[in-house]
């Protein structure tokens, strides 16, 4: 991983732990698909590096990483609580980008998590000059650890110390997303506006929604009224965020809207699922109403792949029904 290099060169400051692997040594081959746990800009770590992330790094203090193991580990787990408890505090929103000043002689923490990794990281900056170098230690269940470093004698293991981290980081990010997660696998989303100026007013599965609508709704809304140019934008969600060992698997999409649009420009109705447009239109005659049947999963961290959107005096709704399935990594 290098500290001073070009924007052109990104893969060379990054670093996969679970692959043991940099950007370096890749020889005009990508062994990671570009899914690294740690990257480096302008002295900054990053760890949100894939679009479903919800990795956490956590900055543990002047440490040497053969130390770590001789540290009270009440004191650690405090601190990655208290980093996970700013990461994770408002679940309703994306997670905000997560990103450390990069400090030699420093140790760090980072619970790598997304659609397919989940893997628990330590790790300490021993040269931060031309190049910044790691030494670091990794493991997904414990048993198993790799790295440059071993653990040290007498004190806890780096993967046992690891996994408890990452068990601390886990229970508030759960008690932070219980109230969000989806009860059962049928989701409804509805959205109205008025004139918006042609901006996109977007309610996701996840709850997630774009910032052009004045309020969003905890009752759903009429659909028999057309909307016109002076009505307020309108969302509603009944949905939440996928179980984190769980798969959505939607079997089912049925939906009504129309594109008016109005002085402003031409309306819009959109339905997203995954990667396919179901409808997606400026302009309608009259009310389009259909149904899909097929199979898609979606994964926790990838709420946002499902949504309603609509635009300039349009108005829709669309229920996705299907099954949960067990998440398998």
């Amino acid at each position: 991983m290098l500290h001073n290099i070009r924007a052109a060169d990104h893969e060379d400051r990054c670093f996969s732990f679970e692959r043991n692997y940099g950007g370096m040594e890749r020889k005009g081959k990508n062994k990671t698909g570009n899914d690294y746990d740690v990257t480096l800009s302008g002295g900054q770590l990053r760890v949100d590096t894939v679009t479903d992330d919800r990795s956490l790094i956590v900055n543990l203090g002047e440490l040497r990483l053969g130390q770590l193991g001789l540290q009270p580990v009440a004191k650690l787990e405090g601190l990655v609580r208290a980093a996970a408890m700013t990461r994770y505090e408002n679940p309703d929103d994306k997670a905000p980008t997560v990103k450390l000043p990069a400090l030699l002689g420093h140790g760090y923490f980072v619970w790598t998590d997304d659609s397919d990794s989940d893997s628990s990281s330590l790790f300490e900056i021993v040269d931060f000059g031309e190049r910044c170098v790691l030494d670091w230690h990794a493991t997904e269940d414990g048993a198993f650890g790799r790295g440059s470093v071993l653990s040290p004698a007498g004190g806890i293991q780096l993967s046992t110390l690891a996994l408890k981290l990452r068990a601390a980081a886990l229970q508030v990010r759960t008690d932070a997303d219980a109230p969000l997660l989806l009860k059962q696998p049928r989701v409804v989303l509805q959205a109205r506006s008025g004139a918006v100026g042609g901006n996109p007013c977007r309610i996701e599965l996840g709850r997630g929604h774009s910032a052009y609508f004045d309020r969003i709704s905890k009752e759903p809304l009429p659909f028999g009224v057309q909307a016109t140019i002076d009505d307020d934008s309108l969302g509603y969600c009944e949905g939440g965020r996928i179980p984190p060992d769980q798969v959505l698997v939607i079997t089912k999409a049925s939906w009504r809207g129309d594109a008016i649009g109005d002085t402003n420009g031409g309306g819009c109705f959109h339905v997203r699922l995954g990667d396919t447009d179901l409808v997606k239109t400026e302009r309608s005659d009259g009310v389009l109403e259909d149904t899909w049947q097929g199979r898609v999963e979606i994964r926790p961290g990838q709420e946002d792949r499902v949504f309603l959107e609509i635009s300039n005096s349009s108005r829709g709704e669309v229920v996705f029904e299907g099954h949960f399935e067990q998440l398998r990594r």
